[in-house]
């Protein structure tokens, strides 16, 4: 279906750019209506444009530039508007909601007449964003190493969806911050990194990710992992999904210094640096980002470094609300895995309600509903190798 899709937008999206090249990314089952659906779509729409192409098309958009300048993100802003005019009038896309105030633009529109019953799809549509290729490109990479890192990645992101806390118009971490989270997990608290260092760099041919070393650690082997005894190693190997998520829950619950107080040195806590691939503080270059609590008090956010850009903190999304219900999530969700075998995953899964009934409009859609797969209705019910 992504593919699909993205090629039904540039069919149209060609009218205004000739040379664009408009790519679809997955990040679920596109095909199954899950809670709040509609507020984190499964699918990206990317159109990729070049900035010379986007001021020459949008000339009388843009008449408030500065002249001589390119001001890139009003060229993105226009474009998406452009796109989206174009999309909506052909009658193929519905118009949702816009996100213009996000370390990306974008927009989010409903394509009718696909998915489960032909309720649609929605999808987020952007122009020359990169998360989405991040995201894609990282998958990729990790699912070569240990394939159980891209089934993690599912679940944490279906979990924080599910759960409500991966809506950044809401103040909560976007979902490419739990991937990064989730991977994170997998290279420090697993007892040996089941991932390496992943450092990631743009090219002529797009992004990559290269396989790096870590630094400071003794008694490694040459591959990275620290030497342990063969029975320990095999265990480990045996893990399943479950099991490693019951693990996610509980380090970033328990064990990881999420941030410092507002007076403290940033290295008093700990980044997530897939590209480090250990516990670190924030490197240099990362922007911190502060959270203001309504009593006017305030605290350092979190520290999510990008591997394709270290200076952009993936955390910076996180409001003082949002830190809240993220600490809830996770006390919640500690102790129902803390059951082992009577772990329910439905239980787990069931998508979140605000208290009292407060009106939550256009953030959950009528006709999403919380699937589960029967196979892994029970968090250690089945188990899998790498």
């Amino acid at each position: 279906a992504a593919h699909e899709l993205a090629m039904h937008a540039q069919d149209f999206i060609k009218d205004i750019f000739p040379r664009v090249e408009v790519s679809g990314f997955a990040n679920g089952d596109v095909m199954r209506g899950t809670a709040f659906g509609v507020a984190v779509p499964e699918l990206d729409i990317v159109a990729t444009v070049s900035l010379e192409a986007l001021s020459q098309q949008l000339q009388g958009r843009c008449s408030k530039l500065t002249p001589g300048r390119i001001d890139e993100l009003k060229l993105q802003k226009s474009a998406i508007r452009a796109c989206t005019d174009r999309l909506v009038s052909a009658g193929c896309f519905k118009f949702r909601r816009s996100a213009f105030r996000c370390q990306e633009p974008k927009v989010t529109l409903m394509a009718p007449g696909w998915g489960a019953s032909g309720q649609g799809i929605p999808i987020d549509f952007s122009v020359n964003s990169v998360t989405p290729l991040c995201h894609a490109t990282l998958m990729a990479e990790c699912s070569k190493i240990d394939s159980r890192s891209r089934d993690l990645v599912l679940l944490v992101r279906r979990w924080a969806k599910d759960r409500g806390v991966c809506h950044v118009a809401r103040g909560h971490l976007q979902p490419y911050a739990w991937t990064l989270l989730a991977l994170f997990y997998l290279q420090v608290a697993v007892g040996t990194p089941l991932l390496p260092p992943l450092q990631g760099f743009e090219t002529e041919f797009g992004m990559e990710v290269r396989r790096g070393s870590r630094v400071n650690q003794e008694h490694e082997s040459k591959d990275g992992s620290k030497a342990l005894e063969p029975e320990v190693l095999a265990s480990i190997a045996r893990l399943t999904v479950g099991e490693l998520f019951r693990g996610f829950v509980g380090f970033y619950h328990r064990s990881f210094r999420w941030h410092a107080e507002a007076d403290a040195d940033a290295d008093t806590c700990e980044a997530v640096s897939v590209s480090a691939g250990q516990k670190t503080a924030p490197n240099p270059q990362l922007v911190p980002h502060m959270i203001v609590h309504d009593d006017g008090s305030s605290e350092a956010g979190l520290f999510i470094e990008d591997p394709f850009d270290l200076s952009r903190n993936v955390g910076s999304s996180l409001s003082s609300e949002g830190l809240r219900r993220l600490r809830e999530e996770l006390a919640r969700t500690a102790e129902l895995v803390s059951r082992g075998e009577e772990a329910s995953l439905s239980d787990i899964l069931a998508p979140w309600a605000p208290p009292d009934n407060v009106q939550t409009t256009n953030f959950a859609e009528a006709g999403d509903s919380p699937a589960t797969d029967s196979a892994t209705d029970r968090l250690g019910s089945s188990r899998e190798s790498k």
